[in-house]
């Protein structure tokens, strides 16, 4: 199970196809899988968010867990993996450390509930301080048009957040892990595209528990697995359901978008 935002939905091809990877490792015929991913760029945690023509619901708030009990109750001896990335899309978009600290704590809790092994990434924090004044105030206005906290606030919420992640990881036993400064783009928080596969072998090795990660042979295009949650998206945001979309990866091996 995949949740995330921006990165995560830019990252995804490489993501599904190192999980792929994982999940056929060392068997000559494919266990069955299904990834689960719940992400899109701008999405909470908690609350509903939107990018230009797509929205969609906080990522508590919608059906993967739900899915993945059914799942599971279809099929007991199922192993489960969560990997919880882009948590520091709530610092502009709510601007509510204390809301997202109880918001990791409902969705930790319910995957714990299923025996799940977890995983959460740190935010880029060192990446974000170096940001200058100018550049803050560009993106801010760019990536989230609403928000009118400057740099400082910005900063400030940004610390509390890492802290309150902190302790929730050390409350739960659940591994923090970390994030390196060359990873991020120009903008600071955003994952470079060559460093993409790097980023989600360091972060999917210690979930697996793996020293390494091949990629999956998928037998669809990088474009199949970007357009399948884009056409979600678009029906969720004109409709006002909650539809979720699914894609053959290979035999055995499905996607289902949130």
């Amino acid at each position: 199970m995949f949740f995330g935002a921006s990165n995560l939905t830019l990252a995804l091809p490489v993501a599904v196809d190192l999980a792929t990877g994982f999940a056929t490792q060392g068997d000559s015929e494919t266990i069955p899988t299904t990834i689960l991913a719940a992400h899109g760029p701008g999405r909470s945690y908690g609350v509903f968010g939107s990018c230009g023509l797509y929205g969609y619901p906080g990522l508590i708030r919608c059906n993967l867990i739900r899915h993945a009990r059914t799942l599971m109750n279809a099929r007991p001896e199922t192993r489960c993996f969560a990997l919880l990335t882009d948590i520091g899309n709530d610092i502009l978009l709510t601007e509510n450390s204390g809301a997202l600290e109880q918001w990791l704590r409902t969705l930790i809790s319910e995957l714990k509930a299923m025996n799940s092994t977890i995983a959460v990434t740190d935010l880029p924090l060192e990446n974000v301080r170096r940001m200058p004044t100018w550049k803050f105030n560009v993106l801010r206005r760019l990536f989230f048009p609403f928000s009118k906290a400057d740099r400082a606030r910005t900063l400030s919420i940004a610390e509390d957040v890492h802290d309150r992640v902190v302790r929730v990881c050390a409350d739960t036993g659940i591994p923090l892990l970390p994030t390196r400064n060359e990873w991020y783009g120009p903008d600071h928080f955003h994952l470079k595209w060559r460093h993409r596969e790097t980023a989600f072998s360091a972060w999917l090795g210690p979930l697996f528990q793996m020293d390494s990660l091949r990629r999956g042979n998928l037998a669809c295009s990088k474009i199949d697995v970007w357009r399948t949650p884009l056409e979600r998206y678009r029906r969720l945001w004109w409709s006002r359901h909650f539809p979720d979309r699914t894609l053959e990866l290979r035999p055995n091996v499905t996607l289902r978008c949130f």
